[in-house]
């Protein structure tokens, strides 16, 4: 199992400090879909403090050497959220990420709860 696997079972199991453990000190998350680029700990921050009783799926992984691809659902009740994940590995960690959240059927990005 590779770091971004690692990173979506310790999200999906609410284990902050597993989550953010897979990441090297200076990496960066990319959402090019709001513009935002966060520090690791930003970016589980975050993921913490997203509202409601989530669920994760990982739907679907593809590695090659130290870059990974992942797909994934969220649900929250009647909200679905689909992410397309690309991770750059560097020592077995995560270096650097870009995460594009889309809702089903929407052209529009999901609307953040911050």
């Amino acid at each position: 199992m590779n770091a971004v696997e690692r990173l979506w079972r310790a999200i999906a199991a609410r284990d902050w400090s597993g989550a953010l453990a897979q990441f090297l000190p200076h990496a960066e998350v990319l959402w090019p879909h709001t513009g935002e680029r966060m520090t690791a700990a930003e970016y589980v921050a975050v993921n913490r403090a997203y509202p409601g009783d989530w669920a994760i799926a990982i739907d679907r992984v593809v590695s090659a050497g130290e870059h990974v691809a992942v797909q994934l659902t969220v649900t929250d009740g009647d909200e679905t959220h689909l992410c397309a994940g690309f991770y750059d590995l560097h020592q077995a960690r995560i270096a650097g990420a870009i995460e594009i959240w889309v809702e089903p059927g929407s052209q529009e990005p999901p609307a953040y709860r911050r």
